[in-house]
């Protein structure tokens, strides 16, 4: 926030370093002592050694699900007879852009803009950017955005998988009858 967001109508100014040192007569900010001020700069964050865990989680999640992409392939190739092997891999594109790649960017940003503690009003009243964000909020709601993602993805894994053993299995069993 800047300190006229904060409605911060005073400053303290350090003529040596040339340098504001706090700004007085905020009207937006209360604390527990009543006193009314702001330091120029962002709020110091004390979790920063959290970054390289998550970092290293959502990276692993995404390897994961990258990987996911081949077998996905294969098991299409396999279940689905030769002559609409072509036709399934096409619903198979167009399934995952109708429920996964279209609906995520929004969904994605719909999360990101409730997490707004402060928005920019332009010269017309209209909202614009987010100026401020809770950031606790913002990483549980992304993360957690991010995991059901990743769970319902590997539930549908999971029963497509399911299906495609039953399908194999009834197979075998078809091809035995024949065969006697």
């Amino acid at each position: 926030m800047s300190p006229c967001q904060a409605g911060c109508t005073d400053s303290v100014f350090n003529h040596s370093t040339r340098m504001i040192l706090a700004y007085n007569n905020c009207s937006c900010i209360q604390t527990s002592n009543n006193e009314e001020y702001a330091h120029p700069g962002h709020c110091k964050v004390n979790c920063s050694h959290l970054l390289f865990s998550m970092v290293f989680s959502i990276s692993f999640i995404g390897m994961v699900a990258a990987l996911s992409h081949n077998p996905l392939y294969m098991t299409v190739l396999r279940v689905v007879r030769k002559e609409e092997k072509s036709f399934a891999i096409g619903i198979q594109f167009l399934i995952m852009r109708m429920f996964a790649w279209l609906p995520a960017p929004a969904l994605f940003g719909a999360v990101i803009d409730s997490t707004c503690i402060s928005w920019h009003k332009t010269c017309t009243g209209k909202r614009g950017k987010c100026n401020y964000y809770d950031n606790n909020l913002l990483r549980k709601m992304y993360l957690s955005l991010h995991v059901g993602y990743n769970i319902l993805g590997i539930l549908l894994l999971l029963i497509a998988g399911w299906k495609a053993k039953m399908f194999s299995a009834r197979q075998v069993a078809a091809q035995k009858a024949e065969a006697v």
